[in-house]
This record gives structure tokens, sequence and C-alpha cells, in this order.
């Protein structure tokens, strides 16, 4: 580990008591473990519930396993991205859990490690990967793919207005360090009247793209309904649009996934609702947190809870 693992860890409190519910005890899942904030706070709170925590990062493994050794065997590490959630559950001896939290967002400690080529704000390689033993780095998909895709990717998920110019640019100069490549960005983006850096809507298109952040996202709420319990919860942490809007969709369609016209005095689809959404609005952080933390002001923590089969 190039650095000392520190995260600050955003709802706390919510996150844990939406995943538990009315549990008494059993088997949750921390689909990102991080720093381990979210699971220490958990085991701490309820004595009689176990915790499995799932992370792609090595860094973050190691060093939630160091925090959390006080806890024995009621804590299971396991290295796998939550989209093989199915698969890492099957390794615990375990078919599904009595609870699941999960929080989309890059750990401070990967912003902050310049090796690990995150931020605009630090000089480092251009890697991105949150799992650096599989994925391929930054700047060798930047040498594979070609302009057009390029400008696709950084549009959808940076929302970038001007990335066809931003994709022209880049593969004019092909930078190799994230300065370089955020000079570069800025070289064709003026900067918002918000104050926002020019390379930031890029930055996380890249990310996103490197890290297939949304089809894992994708495939875990596709996972959901035959990996948790009946009366199981699933509280997930989003932190910007894309990923609130897969997480809202989701969770409407397992509420509500009847596909009769509209209009049918009865239903004749047959598709029952699989679960129930506990919170109609995102629960956001308070003021007081967001001044202790202001990375916490973009989270949005959406839950809902698993009905029984009918």
């Amino acid at each position: 580990m190039s650095a000392t693992f520190e995260h600050v860890t955003v709802l706390r409190k919510e996150t844990v008591a939406y995943a538990v519910g009315a549990l008494e005890e059993g088997m949750v899942v921390d689909c990102t473990l991080g720093g381990g904030g979210h699971t220490e706070h958990l085991l701490e709170t309820y004595e009689s519930i176990n915790v499995v925590g799932l992370d792609r990062d090595e860094d973050a493994l190691s060093a939630a396993t160091k925090r959390l050794a006080r806890f024995g065997t009621r804590f299971r590490p396991v290295h796998a991205r939550f989209s093989s959630l199915d698969k890492a559950l099957q390794t615990e001896g375990l078919n599904k859990v009595d609870g699941l939290l999960a929080d989309f967002g890059v750990s401070s400690y990967q912003i902050d490690t310049a090796d690990r080529g995150f931020s605009f704000r630090f000089d480092g390689p251009l890697d991105m990967r949150m799992d650096a033993s599989n994925d391929e780095p930054l700047e060798e998909k930047l040498h594979a793919i070609d302009e057009t895709t390029l400008a696709d990717i950084i549009y959808e998920f940076g929302e970038e207005r001007r990335s066809r110019a931003v994709a022209r640019a880049i593969k004019a100069t092909m930078p190799t360090t994230t300065l370089e490549l955020a000079d570069t960005i800025r070289s064709v983006v003026r900067k918002s009247k918000d104050g926002i850096d020019p390379a930031t809507r890029t930055f996380q298109a890249l990310r996103i793209w490197v890290n297939s952040e949304l089809d894992e996202i994708r495939t875990l709420l596709g996972l959901l309904p035959s990996m948790l319990n009946p009366g199981a919860q699933a509280a997930l942490i989003s932190f910007h649009s894309l990923e609130d809007r897969l997480v809202k969709r989701s969770f409407k369609a397992f509420e509500s996934p009847c596909t009769c016209p509209k209009g049918l005095p009865l239903c004749h689809c047959g598709k029952l609702p699989t679960f129930k959404v506990v919170t109609k609005k995102p629960v956001l952080a308070t003021k007081e947190e967001v001044q202790q933390n202001s990375r916490s002001r973009s989270a949005k923590l959406r839950v809902a809870r698993r009905l029984a089969d009918l």
C-alpha cells in the first residue's frame, strides 16, 4: 500500500441502520468495503449480526481487514467486485444474505493517492484502476480507442458538452500523466461560472469507463432479487446522477413490474413486485456532516426491502 488508507465514511449511521432494518441477527454484505467505516459501525452496534465485506481494491481490503480484525470471525473479507456478488457469497458458503449496503463513491484514499491516477490535483500516472490486479490502466485504453468512441464516452459518462474537442485534444497530444491530461482538457474547456475545474467531467467519465462502473452497478442491481432473503433491505449510496438514475429506476421496476397497458382493470402480465421502496426520496447528508466532510454533499441513499415471493 502506497499510503495510509484514510477515508471519511459517508452517511455512516443512516446507511447501516437501513441495511440492518428490523434484523436482530444474521448476515449482511458490505459490497464496497472501502476503509471499513460502515462495517465497523455495524459490527459495533449490532452484536448478533455478521458481515461479509467485498472490495475490488486490494489496498482497501488490506486496510479494512486490519481495522476490523478485533471482530474476529464476525467479519469475512473477500477480494471481489460487487458484480460478482453471487460467486463471492458462494465462496463463503452463502446463497443469500439478510441485508446489503453499497457506497458507489470513490474513496478519499484513491483520490488523494497520486500514483493511483484518479485526481487532477496531483501528478501521477494515467491509471485510475480500482483493481490494479485485473483491469487495464487508462493510458493503455487511451492508446487503443479511436477519437469518436472516446468522445462518446466523455459525453455519456461525464456529460461534457465539449466532448468532441476534448477527445480530439487527447488523441492529438496523448498525455502520459494526470497533470498533462488535465492541462490538455483545460486547453479546450473553459472554466464554468460555478468554479468547477474544466477537467472534472472528463476525469469522471474516464474513471467510470476504466472501471466499468455503471455496468458493475447494473449487474449488482440485477442480482438483488436472488441474493436477498425476504425482509432484507438494500441500502445503496450514489454520488452522481448516472448512478442514482440506475438505482431509482431499478427500485421502481422492482416495486411496480407490471407491463400491462394502462387502463386494464386487472393485471395480465403476471409480474409481481419483488421489492418495496423504503425511501421515496433519497436520504441526504445533514448540514453538520457536509460541514465536516464536503464530499458527502453529493451522496444520495436509496433503500428497498425484499418482499416474500408469492
